[in-house]
């Protein structure tokens, strides 16, 4: 009925609504969701869209696919992978690299679910991280810090300054 849909189809558009009677785009879901975010953990009342795999062996997951065209081969995917526990979490990125040899779609960045970042996938590449004092480390894939950041706060002194033309001063 108007204005309380909770699922609606527009044939003459071709446009499904949820949770909206008129619907903007090709698939539209729209919710008031009044639980306020939180850093520090959210329950899945705060979900307005939860898509699930409901295989809980480690390494799968539920992936979210973005094509740039028609045929799909402009394909960018988002996924979130089950990892040694059913409450392990990592956010995976990945994307095709514009060649003929660009099958399959292939990992490009993951978010490890201690907060590290592994530029081009799962830790064989760069690591980003935290460390722990508001300060950032930089890694190559071997975990070996190659340049690190600290913060003022930690007590340290300043060593490096990158100026606002990229110069590099000690």
């Amino acid at each position: 009925t108007s204005g309380n849909a909770k699922f609606f189809w527009d044939a003459s558009d071709q446009r499904l609504g949820i949770g909206i009677d008129s619907p903007a785009s090709t698939l539209d879901v729209r919710a008031s969701i009044s639980t306020a975010y939180d850093s520090t953990g959210i329950s899945s009342a705060t979900y307005q869209q939860h898509i699930v795999n409901t295989n809980n062996d480690a390494n799968t997951g539920a992936f979210l696919a973005l094509s740039s065209n028609d045929n799909g081969t402009g394909t960018a995917v988002i996924g979130s992978i089950g990892g040694s526990t059913l409450k392990d979490s990592q956010l995976v990125f990945l994307t095709r690299d514009g060649s003929a040899s660009g099958d399959p779609i292939a990992e490009a960045m993951r978010i490890g679910s201690t907060g590290i970042i592994y530029i081009n996938g799962d830790g064989t590449g760069g690591r980003i991280s935290g460390d722990g004092s508001g300060g950032l480390n930089l890694q190559d894939g071997n975990g070996r810090q190659t340049f690190k950041i600290m913060s003022p706060a930690s007590g340290s002194t300043q060593a490096l300054t990158l100026d606002a033309s990229g110069n590099l001063l000690v």
